[in-house]
């Protein structure tokens, strides 16, 4: 009854996708934007995305999902698989939470 919520495998696949093909295109992007746009818009979001999924798996804090949903919405549409996984996790601990364990 005590065991601890894991992340949707959702999550993890959009950090791996979202990472991939924004390393990929990194040439692409530093045509465009200044290094400091690029780090604000791409590595902090990861940064503050890995993070929140680190901590969200050792403290089981709603807040950090939250978090953890803002972090994905600058790579929508990608994005959206991560958020769906958060919205799965939020459910699961909320029903953990209610006591209607599955």
């Amino acid at each position: 009854m005590n065991s601890p919520i894991k992340l949707h495998a959702a999550v993890w696949i959009s950090f791996f996708i979202n990472i991939t093909l924004s390393l990929i295109s990194i040439d692409e992007y530093s045509r465009y934007f200044d290094i400091e746009i690029i780090i604000a818009f791409i590595v902090i979001p990861w940064l503050v995305g890995i993070f929140c999924a680190i901590a969200f798996t050792m403290t089981q804090k709603k807040w950090q999902l939250i978090v953890l949903i803002i972090s994905f919405i600058p790579f929508i549409p990608i994005g959206f698989l991560g958020i769906w996984g958060v919205s799965k996790t939020i459910s699961a601990l909320n029903k953990k939470m209610a006591g209607i364990d599955e």
